[in-house]
């Protein structure tokens, strides 16, 4: 965190690195895994115990009505048509 390089980005997020660990503490309260993003959307990856997971993922433009058809008749529920919720245990 203590390099030019990390004080460059930073700077280009209008962050200290004090908003990175305070970040990086939200997130670890929360049990959160992973973060990733591609295209118009990011996800968000949680604990949810030891053997399970859920996640959370975001659009920017909403999920289709058949989208979102299919995949609630495989257990996605849809917080709304731009958000969904994702789960998986590993039994």
């Amino acid at each position: 965190m203590d390099s030019e390089q990390m004080r460059s980005f930073l700077k280009t997020l209008d962050w200290t690195t004090n908003t990175v660990i305070t970040l990086k503490k939200m997130l670890k309260k929360t049990n959160c895994l992973s973060i990733s993003t591609q295209g118009d959307y990011i996800q968000l990856d949680f604990a949810a115990g030891d053997i399970c997971a859920f996640s959370y993922l975001i659009t920017e433009k909403p999920f289709s009505d058949s989208t979102i058809e299919n995949d609630s008749k495989k257990g996605v529920t849809f917080l709304s048509k731009y958000a969904r919720i994702g789960s998986a245990c590993a039994l």
